[in-house]
């Protein structure tokens, strides 16, 4: 019962977060990527509201609970990526295909640009995504604490 309770808020940490790569990915076909940014956090934000259970912001506590708490770590992420695909597949059945497709190349291409730049060496962007995951364990707890 329990890690059924895990895999459910999984899921829905999964779909908050995808509703905030939605706003982003709106906010970017209408050329405003400052604004998606900060509607991107709004995602973040629903999940620390709710009680979610989301990967990146249960991460840092992996050294301070018990070893079975990988376990859950385990199915917190299979439900975020459930929640967040399921939320990308639908968006892709209700958006017309040109549009969609039209922003979500410009923010591929984006992303690849700056992957593929000189100077940024494949642990050059994993250090990024290892603070990145800091920064959102941070406002978890920040948010918990407040």
């Amino acid at each position: 019962m329990k890690y059924l309770k895990v895999f459910l808020l999984g899921i829905a940490a999964g779909i908050a977060i995808a509703f905030g790569g939605a706003a982003y990915t709106a906010c970017t076909y209408y050329g405003s990527e400052i604004a998606g940014s900060v509607l991107f956090s709004c995602g973040l934000l629903l999940v620390c509201s709710f009680g979610m259970k989301l990967f990146t912001g249960q991460i840092g506590k992996v050294f301070e609970n018990k070893i079975t708490f990988l376990l859950d770590l385990f199915i917190m992420y299979i439900g975020n990526c459930i929640g967040a695909i399921g939320c990308g597949l639908l968006a892709s059945l209700i958006i017309p295909n040109d549009k969609y497709k039209e922003v979500v190349d410009k923010i591929a291409t984006s992303k690849i640009v700056l992957l593929n730049d000189v100077g940024n060496e494949w642990y050059k962007i994993l250090i990024f995504a290892f603070f990145c995951g800091i920064l959102v364990y941070l406002g978890v707890e920040i948010l918990k604490r407040a």
